[in-house]
């Protein structure tokens, strides 16, 4: 009911709406992070409850964190290391998105952290170094490519 037809719910999601990249990917099935998983959204529309209880504390250190640096939207249990955001222990390394690419790059934290890295962190499994990459034209690294 997220919708104008609906009012945004009669106005209820105005102010998730506000602080979100794209109020339509609330509610989708798909755990977002960033905005979209905060309290004001309801956890993502309650796509983000199995994660949330299977990481408690992950809520407590990325709260007020996000920021313009991230340049794509998190996706939490897409096989694919989205951002720097939720790469930590007490989110599971994005709910174990990042454990491949946490193995090939040498250094976590400049996972999605506003700057090309290149190298392995141009790879598929990170995300193009957490979104950060999405602009370069420069070789990427494939894994198991041969």
């Amino acid at each position: 009911y997220n919708t104008p037809d609906c009012l945004f719910e009669n106005g209820d999601c105005i102010e998730c709406n506000s602080k979100v990249f794209d109020y339509t990917l609330t509610g989708d099935g798909i755990c977002h992070g960033g905005p979209h998983n905060t309290l004001v959204c309801n956890n993502d529309a309650g796509d983000c409850d199995s994660f949330n209880t299977r990481w408690p504390d992950c809520q407590k250190k990325t709260i007020g964190t996000f920021s313009d640096n991230i340049k794509t939207l998190p996706i939490i249990g897409d096989g694919i290391c989205n951002s720097g955001l939720y790469n930590n222990e007490q989110c599971g390394f994005e709910d174990g998105d990042c454990l491949l690419c946490n193995s090939i790059v040498p250094n976590i934290t400049k996972i999605g952290d506003g700057f090309c890295d290149g190298q392995e962190y141009m790879s598929d499994v990170c995300g193009f170094d957490g979104g950060d990459c999405l602009g370069c034209n420069a070789l990427r690294f494939e894994i198991g490519d041969g």
